[in-house]
Formats: C-alpha cells, structure tokens, sequence
C-alpha cells in the first residue's frame, strides 16, 4: 500500500484516536500495519485511568523523531486488574520522578501484552509457540483478565456471532455453620446466627444474547455456548477464581412447548394446543454459575446412626466399593443439605426419627435415593419406611451398600479416577 502524505495521515490518525474504543485489537493493528506504520512502532501498555468497556481505552501517536503509535489497553501491569499491589503505586507516586519509574514498567508490559496478543493470533507472523494453549494461559495469568472490559472482549473474541454484554455483579454465598457455639458474641457482622450464615463477593455476569434459537450450521446456541465456554473460556479465566455467571438470550423463537402423550395411539392436547407468549419477549438460561478455576465438589452418600461403631464400619464398607461417604450422627444430619448427596443410608429408629429425616431429604432433592437400616421396630414404621425406599436388617448392611452402589455407580467410577 503506498504511503499516506502528511495531510492523509493526520486525518487518519485523528479518526482512529476519536474513535479508538470502537476498535477490537487485532483490526486496529492491523489497520496501522496496512497504513505504513512498522509493527516494531506499536507499542502497548496497561491503563489505571479507563472508562470504556471495550478493550481498547485510546490510541495515542508520537510525533517525529519517535514516531509510532501507542495503545492503551484496559489489562495489563497498569490496569485496574494489575497484579502489582496498590502499595506497590504509593511508593512510586511518593518518588521525585514517578513517570521514569512507570516508563521502566511500561517496558514489560508492553512485551507482556504484544506476548499475549501472538498467543491469541497463532497465525500472525512471528506467532507461532512450541505450545499454544499453555503460552496462551501463561500470559493471561500475568495480565489477570479478571475485570469487566477484559471479560468483554473474551466474550466478543469466542462468541463473535452472538451480542455480549459484561457487568459486575455482587453474588451471595450461603454456607453452613458447622458446630454449634455458647458465650458472648458481638453484633457486628462477624456473629452467625442460625445455621446457615451468608457471605458477599464481588463477580462478573456474562449475557450473551441470539437472534435466533439455532446458529447457522442448525444447532442450538446452548449447546454451542457451552461447548465453547469448557473448551475455551472457562479454562483461561481457571487460575482467577471469579465468581461469574454467563447468560444466554435467545431474542425470537420458531419452537414452543406443547403438552402431548408421546406413546398414545392418538394424539391429542392435554390443555393448551400450545403454550406460547410474546414472540419478542426473549428467553434468557443461565449456562455457568460458580467460580471459575473450583472444582465441583463430588458428591457423596450419606450415612447416619449415633453409633460411632457403625459409623466406622459403614465408612469401610462404602470405600471398598469405590464410594465416598460423609457417615454423621442423628444432630449433625440435620443441619445437612440433601443436595451435596448422591445417596442416602438411614438407620430406622422406633421413634420414627428416620422417617422424618428421609422426607426432609425427599423435600430438598426429590430423586435421592434412600435405603434404610433397620433393628426392632413396629410394622407401621417399616410400612412408612417402605415409602421412601427399601429397609434392610441390621445383619444385612452389605445388601444395602450393594443396592446403593447399583444406584450410583457414576459416583464411584468418578471417585476412582481422581
């Protein structure tokens, strides 16, 4: 391409540094390169001071003698998301020459952020690594794309047919108290009262947004989305551990529910032909909620009995079977929650204690199995009992390990390969 004369290029550059923000990053390099601007003239560096939400903050151009172009960026070693701690900037605002010392940081972020963009760009020149995936992660893991702009151009970068949007977002985390604790406690915020108490974090939400329920090729944008976001997104965002939540709209439907009998000789509606709304209302699933980098905890059966003999030996018999087993007593069991189990083995009391932690368990997860282990007790408990599954002896402990490992055996074969 010949080279721009004097007057071309100062409207050129004028243009590009009003409208720096609407530029994603490979074009706009792209772009200077095709203008006559050499690739060793482009220079990157982090920003404290941005406001926009795209990746790209400004564009800046250096006159003669040092001409070239410098992109700030919202990431890097100066961004709001700087992995440097802010005491770190107290001291150089605190010296007699801060900018000297911001230039000397500047140096490796820009060799930070031009590494990053080659990893993403593989097929640029000069970008090829011995390992994509691991520079790739690498560089991000300095840079710390934990801020909304960042997670933007993610999204824009692995969903560029769908609309994004990113904002923070404050997520409320319920735990479980786990003993119970007498004396004084202060009322200022760090008391829990009850048995479940509930924390702050600040996250990011992801909204992903459709025209349609199915991209181009005919599949359906949940499934592309989430195939995309465990092969690509989530593991790049895993070291940051950010609480974040990706959403799916889907704008305008073809499809609706409609209530029928599969198997029936002859079709007909039960109620509605169709269950339909607004055509334009616009449908939103939520596709990810938890933090990034945290593995999901595997579920295990839950064994209760006062007795820490049968605990014990109960404990032994689920992991020769490959099972893990939480084994606790009649107090702790309830102040459980149904939905961390996979399974559930009851011993049966004469004073139906067993009965009514099973429906309590029932109420949490519906599908969760339940056997129960029973001594003496009247015919109309075993009868109650037998509603929420079978009741074994107290001498058949083994059949009643068997009957809920048949029940779960994706449970145990996950336990074996960790």
């Amino acid at each position: 391409m010949p080279a721009l004369d004097d007057d071309a290029r100062a409207e050129l550059e004028a243009r590009i540094t009003r409208e720096a923000r609407t530029f994603d990053l490979r074009p706009l390099v792209e772009l200077l390169v095709a203008k006559g601007y050499e690739r060793d003239e482009i220079l990157f560096e982090g920003t404290h001071e941005g406001e926009s939400a795209s990746l790209v903050e400004a564009v800046r151009f250096r006159p003669k003698p040092h001409q070239g172009v410098t992109i700030s960026l919202n990431m890097g070693l100066l961004g709001d998301n700087s992995l440097l701690p802010s005491y770190f900037f107290q001291v150089i605002e605190g010296t007699a020459e801060p900018e000297r010392f911001y230039d000397f940081i500047r140096y490796f972020d820009h060799h930070l952020l031009e590494n990053m963009r080659r990893a993403l760009f593989p097929e640029d020149e000069h970008g090829v690594y011995r390992s994509y995936e691991r520079m790739l992660r690498s560089f991000f893991r300095m840079l710390g794309p934990g801020s909304a702009s960042t997670l933007c151009w993610l999204g824009q970068l692995y969903f560029p047919e769908l609309g994004v949007r990113v904002r923070r977002w404050i997520f409320t985390d319920s735990s479980d108290a786990y003993a119970f604790r007498t004396g004084e406690s202060l009322l200022d915020g760090t008391g829990i009262l009850g048995r479940r108490y509930q924390s702050d974090a600040a996250g990011l939400v992801l909204d992903l947004f459709a025209e349609e329920e199915t991209d181009a090729r005919g599949r359906t944008w949940p499934n592309v989305v989430r195939l995309r976001l465990n092969e690509y997104l989530l593991p790049l965002l895993a070291p940051f551990r950010i609480p974040l939540v990706v959403r799916l709209t889907v704008l305008f439907h073809a499809s609706w529910v409609r209530v029928d009998v599969p198997f029936a000789q002859q079709h007909g509606y039960l109620g509605y032909e169709r269950i339909q709304g607004d055509a334009e209302s616009g449908h939103t699933t939520v596709l990810y909620r938890g933090v990034t980098g945290q593995r999901r905890m595997l579920r295990s059966i839950l064994f209760v009995d006062d007795s820490s003999v049968a605990r014990v030996s109960a404990a032994r018999r689920f992991e020769e079977r490959g099972l893990p087993v939480t084994s606790v007593g009649w107090l702790e069991a309830e102040r459980l929650s149904p939905g961390h189990f996979a399974a559930a083995l009851l011993g049966l009391l004469p004073d139906g204690s067993g009965i009514d932690l099973a429906a309590r368990l029932r109420l949490g997860a519906p599908s969760l199995p339940i056997a129960f282990v029973a001594g003496e007790v009247a015919a109309s408990q075993l009868e109650a009992a037998r509603a929420y599954g079978p009741v074994f002896e107290k001498t058949a402990v083994d059949d009643a390990v068997t009957w809920i490992v048949n029940k779960v055996p994706s449970l145990s074969r996950r336990w074996s390969e960790r």
